[in-house]
């Protein structure tokens, strides 16, 4: 049997997943936070066999370099970067 990992699966988007991948043979760890996600969302999961449910928060000290915004030492080298400046809402 395959394992998945989901994490957020107490969100909205996660616990759709962890339905889906349950439904096609998977067995599903799950894991959230719960800052934004909900138990509620994922409680009918409980009674399956093949999911486990995991409360933990997952942080990196340094996050990879693909995820990181601009810092404010890249911004002065190189300019202004568009789009970075905080609580900015880009419109299409």
């Amino acid at each position: 049997m395959k394992k998945v990992l989901i994490t957020g699966a107490a969100g909205f988007l996660g616990s759709h997943l962890s339905d889906r991948f349950l439904a096609e043979g998977f067995h599903v760890v799950g894991m959230d936070n719960l800052i934004t996600g909900n138990m509620d969302n994922i409680s009918h999961l409980f009674k399956e066999e093949h999911f486990e449910f995991y409360q933990q928060l997952i942080a990196l000290r340094k996050a990879h370099p693909a995820f990181r915004m601009p810092s404010t030492a890249m911004i002065q080298k190189y300019g202004k970067t568009k789009g970075t400046e905080p609580g900015r809402i880009r419109k299409r």
